[in-house]
């Protein structure tokens, strides 16, 4: 029988969505999945989507619902009740596709020095209809994962990662591995901690949907903003970047360029300058990160233009994928 792997879903008001990405991560190809659903004060329909689909999800599923309280509490609360080998936090408006966790397990046993293993993804609009099969990310090993990770110019998101519970155990000494004052961001500040003790391995497949729509987390930029710098600060703070000769300055620059982004898709121009002059004055090296020159020249295009660009960018041009479509 597969070594079990547990499936944490933080979710808030997501009714539209949490169905689907429950029923793709019991609907794994070769593997033996839980799936722990922790609803973190939802005002939705959530609960009651849940009390609808329970019975047909049956005894691999459970559901916990807690105060609002954001969703590294959630994770964690969520991590106390999981019994596997292997765990794994998915979003829950992201789809798994049928062999996500049977590649990752494959790649952990081949790469048993890695702590976690990472897949590829593509991406789907709100109504379930593709935008990119494979989102092309460059591919880095070793020590130069490890910075890129760092500097957050290879970002890694929650559901294309399989951790072995046992080096969570290890580095934390509980289920208490995302820190609860990390509100965003918190996945990212887990990757550091992870990678001061070893490495990820890469299964090379676009094995994950991310769904885009206008709630996700770039959706309010000014916590966004907040939550980048503190979660910066606290990244130097493993002293992982130093370790492998980062310079903290340049990180903090890399992520004002990253809020000066968010300001932009809101609209909020005045302040995404802002964030870019922010990041000239942290460190002028910035002038060699290709985000800073991408998020400027946007900001040169004109707003009506660039509307268009991001309207056409995030609405799907191809099928509909099969199970990501939200219910009417």
């Amino acid at each position: 029988m597969p070594a079990l792997t547990s499936v944490v879903i933080p979710t808030y008001n997501r009714a539209e969505y949490l169905p689907l990405t429950v029923a793709s991560a019991l609907a794994q190809d070769g593997a033996e999945v839980e799936v722990i659903v922790v609803d973190d004060g939802s005002t939705d329909a959530t609960a009651s989507v849940v009390e609808k689909y329970r019975t047909a999800w049956g005894e691999r599923f459970r559901y916990i619902r807690q105060e609002n309280a954001e969703r590294s509490i959630a994770r964690n609360h969520g991590l106390r009740y999981a019994r596997g080998e292997f765990v794994a936090f998915l979003d829950s408006d992201d789809l798994w596709r049928p062999h996500h966790v049977r590649s990752c397990v494959a790649a952990l046993r081949a790469n048993p020095e890695a702590v976690a293993a990472y897949s590829e993804h593509g991406l789907v609009d709100a109504n379930g209809k593709a935008i990119e099969d494979f989102v092309r990310r460059p591919t880095f090993e070793l020590d130069q994962f490890k910075r890129e990770v760092c500097r957050k110019q290879l970002i890694v998101f929650p559901g294309e990662v399989l951790i072995r519970r046992s080096n969570l155990e290890d580095l934390f000494g509980g289920t208490d591995v995302f820190d609860p004052e990390a509100v965003m961001l918190e996945d990212w500040l887990l990757w550091v901690n992870l990678l001061r003790t070893g490495t990820f391995c890469r299964v090379g497949d676009a094995t994950v949907w991310r769904r885009l729509h206008p709630n996700n987390t770039w959706g309010n930029p000014e916590k966004f903003a907040q939550q980048s710098i503190r979660v910066t600060q606290k990244v130097i703070a493993t002293g992982l970047p130093k370790h492998l000769g980062l310079s903290g300055s340049r990180i903090l620059a890399i992520n004002r360029t990253h809020c000066a982004y968010a300001f932009y898709l809101s609209g909020q121009w005045s302040l995404a300058r802002k964030d870019l002059i922010a990041a000239l004055r942290e460190d002028a090296g910035v002038l060699l990160e290709r985000h800073f020159w991408t998020v400027a020249l946007r900001l040169c295009i004109g707003k009506k233009l660039s509307k268009r660009i991001r309207s056409a960018r995030h609405k799907g041009k191809g099928n509909l994928i099969a199970g990501a479509q939200p219910n009417p």
